[in-house]
């Protein structure tokens, strides 16, 4: 789900294919959505990128967002929740060199689940699961990440937490920003929006996007997105204090 934030600030899941050793795994994130009691099936694909037949081997495992905010953080000893509803057609697949396989998956949702966004992911390996160690890296395991939605008395609720800028008074480019935003609901949410940059006459000098690679918020985290003013957009290669300058002269 998206969330649009617009910001005034004086002078404010396409996914590619995920790579490991020689395989793909796609798509790399996932959402879905339903009600209590539904079954959700869909599929994902495997392509073998070596030169010989390979045997893969799928698993799930429930994951969280990490502190950065960004990244996802996997929780190996975590067996409740979404990871129990999801199921695999096979459990492991021969896949011919330079070919590829479409699996079927299915998520049962609870007839008394909550409603929100529940998270957990498949896991595509060249080994059995209970012979790679917890914490093994991308290189053993490539996760596809789903995001499940069940409906109900669902709340999108984004709130700014901080705006700040690398310094009080800017004389020159680039003005370094960063927007902190906290989800507030209980569903994943995309935050989009835009920055507005004003002078000291109150005028816009600036307009910027944020959240351009379309990074997700998840319920109940933070998350701080930078932001960059560059010399760029100024015309002529003005320095920010000749344009200021020149904006007083004709104000």
């Amino acid at each position: 789900m998206r969330a649009v934030v617009l910001i005034s600030f004086l002078a404010f899941l396409i996914v590619p294919f995920t790579a490991a050793r020689a395989f793909t795994l796609a798509p790399s994130t996932w959402d879905l959505s339903g009600a209590r009691g539904e079954t959700l099936d869909a599929t994902f694909a495997v392509r073998n990128s070596s030169d010989q037949d390979e045997m893969y081997y799928f698993s799930k495992q429930n994951f969280r967002s990490a502190p950065d905010g960004i990244s996802p953080e996997f929780l190996a000893d975590d067996k409740s929740g979404a990871i129990e509803w999801l199921s695999f057609d096979k459990q492991k697949t021969t896949i011919a060199a330079g070919q590829f396989e479409e699996i079927g998956y299915h998520v049962r949702i609870p007839s008394d689940a909550s409603a929100g966004t529940y998270l957990t992911a498949i896991m595509v390996s060249l080994a059995p699961s209970e012979l790679i160690p917890n914490g093994a890296s991308v290189q053993a395991k490539t996760a596809a990440l789903l995001f499940i939605t069940v409906s109900g008395n669902t709340t999108e609720q984004l709130a700014v937490v901080e705006m700040r800028s690398s310094r009080s008074w800017f004389s020159t480019l680039p003005a370094r920003l960063t927007l902190s935003l906290q989800n507030q609901g209980n569903v994943s949410l995309i935050p989009t929006g835009t920055v507005r940059v004003r002078n000291l006459f109150n005028r816009v000098v600036w307009t910027s996007s944020f959240n351009a690679d379309a990074g997700r918020l998840l319920s109940g985290t933070t998350r701080v997105f930078p932001i960059v003013w560059t010399i760029e957009s100024l015309p002529s290669n003005r320095s920010l204090l000749g344009a200021l300058l020149s904006e007083w002269e004709g104000h």
